[in-house]
């Protein structure tokens, strides 16, 4: 074992703190509403915290650790300086979440049956569903995997005279202390064990970034290892990357457009952008997750410059070889695909002092439970909300329809445990969620942004789109599965007379094209009668409900509306917004003239060293600042929802299904923001 009696007390601590909780919360759900979203009672600090744990699942730390110790410094520019300027623009404009909002659906294929019909819907949630099944499938195994790593636990154990294998048995353990957390409470439960186990990594995290740093890191050591990178596969300088596999410029380019494709796709996040209490809400939950998001990779970044240093530097020789042999029994068992997932997870199970470890494997455990329920509570909605419930002609009665919610989360809890113990992983985890997502994520964003801002899309349009994208993804598994099998190479693209290999990640980029222009092309050709009425989706113009708070046309500038901020923006918002928009171009500007000065030759290696420690330092300064100040807002905000729920009527009707009109006219307890987004 790696750990220190102290450092099972910390995560048996927490861990008993987070059960406590998540039982409590649970006694909170009364109705459909609240199970599905909350009762659309989430403020936006509590959103921030919250809706940001979809993302940290212990598999999305694992997969950020191999990201940033394959790509270095230059991952972390092109996720953290060239992407936020574009990020934060389509926060701040509320892009796709905003009006998704204004519908008042519960789920995203709600919405579609809302926007085109019946059949859409369910064609949606059944593809989804499949392909969210094979992306959440991993997540088990390489949580599991971590456990064992981390903990130094045996292949196998006895038990009552039995030999029995630890890592399936670590699964179903892990997945059923989840089941259950989410089982009885819903919505409700998932977002409050959320924000408070976000809250804790936040935390947690300031703590392990200066006790790395303080007692490990040696800035000169950290220097050495990075220069030691091939001259165009640079841990150093974003502009000498070409060489670099896998996550190198063209994988953030196509990540950035697909940030704008798929924001409604990851169904994972549906019900967090459903529980706002208002669109504006919602948007500002967004704006402030990014500002989150950056000091989380600060923590990521230092983490793996530890392992970078303990695993390469001579003056760690021993160390270095210690955890080498602990990843060759590993890669003996599981596969080398399994080993490139641990190394740097291993690597801090060495380094990293009592208290340390539990810190980090309470983190880990805090994120598994966090992001593992939201996945199990979206797609046991999508099963019963989007596939079953179209069929039935009348409502079931609330009772009724909770009790088919829980059974479909406890089969995505199994069908997670069965595909964990028999899938054999061999490529990175971020491009196994590329290679396994392009099913629905390629056909589905032209399908889901273009029903909300083009009025001509139509039902055969999103057919179509959503056939090629199934296709495509298909076709890509088998490709990428099969290529290198069949051919001894793998796949090749080429560009302007350059080869690339074609990784899942241009398979998605090549599926979005293809779905996109199907989409527009076969909703123009099969176009009948007058275009569909966007006012009446959104309730806007004459179908507003209730005395409007603004303009259907505010005069704003057009510097306003090109940034997002529209008349809904209070003077703090405003504050905020532009003290973002300064630190996000500041930073952008500082690497852009950077990366210019590298090419003209003007700087080396050297002077970006200088600019990282820099950056990384300035990063810590946001962290602190960021935890105290979203910690204490979404505090307010529980107490907000609390109250909210306790005093609103519930609406027995306000079930997820689709009425006559084709509208939803209910939205719980609080009447929804009658602003309208700028774009």
């Amino acid at each position: 074992m790696h750990l220190h009696f102290f450092d099972w007390l910390i995560v048996i601590v927490s861990f008993v703190a987070f059960a406590a909780i998540a039982a409590w919360s649970g006694k909170q759900t009364k109705s459909v509403s609240g199970f599905l979203v909350s009762g659309r009672c989430a403020g936006r600090y509590l959103l921030t915290i919250a809706a940001g744990m979809v993302w940290i699942d212990a598999i999305n730390i694992i997969g950020m650790f191999e990201l940033y110790f394959v790509g270095g410094f230059p991952a972390m520019s092109w996720g953290l300086i060239i992407q936020p300027p574009l990020a934060v623009i389509m926060a701040v404009s509320g892009w796709a979440v905003y009006r998704y909002r204004e519908t008042r659906a519960m789920t995203v294929p709600q919405y579609l049956e809302m926007r085109y019909s019946r059949g859409v819907r369910i064609t949606a949630g059944i593809v989804s569903w499949v392909a969210g099944m094979i992306n959440f499938g991993i997540f088990p195994a390489v949580s599991a995997h971590f456990v064992i790593c981390f903990c130094g636990l045996p292949g196998t154990f006895a038990l009552a005279g039995l030999t029995l294998p630890t890592f399936p048995l670590l699964m179903i353990a892990m997945m059923a202390v989840t089941l259950l957390f989410v089982f009885h409470g819903g919505h409700i439960t998932v977002l409050v064990m959320d924000f408070c186990q976000g809250l804790f990594i936040n935390v947690a995290a300031v703590v392990l970034v200066l006790l790395i740093g303080f007692t490990w890191l040696n800035w000169n050591e950290v220097i050495e290892i990075l220069n030691q990178a091939p001259p165009d596969a640079s841990l150093l300088d974003p502009s000498r990357t070409s060489e670099v596999k896998d996550f190198n410029l063209w994988y953030f380019v196509i990540s950035t457009i697909g940030m704008f494709y798929n924001r409604l796709s990851n169904f994972q996040g549906q019900a967090f952008d459903a529980s706002a209490r208002t669109p504006h809400e919602g948007r500002m939950g967004n704006v402030l997750a990014l500002i989150r998001w950056q000091t989380l990779c600060l923590f990521f970044m230092v983490m793996v410059l530890a392992a970078q240093v303990a695993l390469k530097h001579p003056a760690h020789a021993s160390l270095g070889q210690s955890i080498q042999a602990w990843l060759d029994v590993l890669e003996k068992e599981h596969g080398a695909a399994v080993r490139g997932q641990m190394t740097v997870s291993t690597a801090l199970a060495f380094i990293l002092p009592v208290g340390g470890k539990g810190l980090l494997l309470a983190i880990m455990i805090a994120a598994m439970i966090s992001s593992k329920s939201a996945f199990i509570h979206s797609f046991g909605s999508i099963f019963v909300q989007d596939v079953v419930m179209p069929f039935r002609k009348t409502h079931p009665e609330p009772a009724r329809q909770l009790r088919w919610l829980r059974l479909s989360m406890l089969g995505v809890t199994f069908f997670a445990v069965l595909f964990g113990c028999f899938y054999r992983q061999t490529e990175s985890i971020l491009m196994y969620f590329a290679l396994s997502s392009t099913l629905w994520l390629g056909g589905s964003g032209a399908v889901l942004i273009g029903g909300l801002y083009w009025k001509k899309g139509n039902t055969t349009g999103a057919y179509a789109a959503m056939t090629v994208g199934g296709v495509f993804g298909l076709g890509g598994f088998a490709l990428m599965q099969g290529w290198k099998t069949w051919y001894g190479v793998p796949p090749q693209l080429s560009i302007a007379g350059h080869s690339l290999e074609l990784n899942p990640q241009w398979w998605l980029f090549i599926t979005m094209l293809v779905s996109t222009a199907t989409y527009a092309g076969v909703s123009l050709l099969t176009r009948r009668g007058a275009s569909f009425d966007l006012d009446r989706l959104l309730h806007r113009g004459a179908h507003r409900d209730g005395a409007a708070r603004f303009e259907d046309e505010p005069q704003i500038s057009l510097w306003k509306r090109m940034c997002g901020v529209t008349p809904e923006f209070t003077p703090s918002d405003r504050r905020t917004v532009y003290a973002f928009f300064g630190w996000v171009f500041a930073w952008f500007g500082a690497c852009i003239v950077m990366i210019v000065l590298s090419l003209s030759g003007k700087i080396g290696n050297a002077d970006w060293a200088g600019f990282w420690k820099i950056y990384l330092i300035a990063l810590f300064g946001l962290m602190v600042f960021t935890t105290v100040w979203l910690g204490m807002g979404g505090i307010r905000d529980l107490k907000t929802m609390f109250r909210l729920l306790k005093e609103g009527q519930r609406d027995s009707s306000d079930d997820g299904t689709v009425p006559s009109g084709g509208t939803v006219v209910s939205a719980s307890a609080v009447t929804p923001d009658k602003a309208i987004d700028p774009i």
